[in-house]
């Protein structure tokens, strides 16, 4: 999509860094265009940001399944020489040690009686209460309340600010349809004679 708007005039108005009237209506246009320009720009830093993000895993998993790969080496060496622990001065050491056991819990409801039988609830099991406000019903019932006087003090208002919202003409609607258009003709005998040439 080509720039449509003045690059100039654009410069000098974000340099002034105060948000002031423009010289003249039309320029809203320029600013307009100039926003459409820097929501295209955050769309392809978002989508980038995305993507070097799965890249930035992808090569970390890589690089965790490497080191795995030669711990794994390492202890197999340990292994084959009998030994549990290896000392390379200046530089490392190495050792061995039994790991924890993995547990999944399958079903957690058997589990959470099993615990219950055993006097173990306490010991293994969080008790969390979490509330969400729903902020879009809150707000529905504050505005309610606000109306008749009866905001509650833990709550504060900021008054609702002007908003601005753009509509952007999408190319397609500015190109004409290709469509053939058939215009009604009144059938009339036509004297090119008559005409006047």
């Amino acid at each position: 999509m080509p720039k449509l708007y003045n690059s100039q005039r654009m410069s000098e108005i974000l340099g002034s860094n105060i948000p002031e009237s423009l010289l003249d209506i039309y320029e809203i246009e320029d600013v307009a265009m100039y926003i459409k320009h820097l929501d295209d720009e955050i769309s392809f830093y978002e989508l980038l940001k995305k993507k070097k993000k799965r890249d930035i895993e992808l090569e970390i998993n890589n690089l965790d399944n490497r080191k795995q790969f030669l711990k794994k080496i390492i202890l197999k060496t340990l292994e084959k020489n009998n030994k549990k622990s290896l000392n390379f001065p200046g530089s490392c050491k190495i050792k061995t040690s039994k790991g924890q056991n993995k547990w999944t819990i399958e079903n957690e409801e058997d589990f959470i009686k099993f615990l219950k039988e055993n006097n173990e609830y306490d010991r293994c099991v969080d008790k969390v209460t979490q509330f969400n406000i729903v902020k879009k019903e809150a707000n529905k019932l504050l505005e309610a309340f606000d109306k008749v006087g009866k905001v509650p003090e833990c709550v504060d208002k900021k008054d609702a600010e002007p908003v601005i919202s753009i509509t952007y003409v999408e190319e397609d609607e500015n190109i004409e349809s290709k469509e053939s258009v058939k215009i009604p003709i009144k059938e009339e005998d036509i004297k090119y004679d008559e005409l006047g040439f």
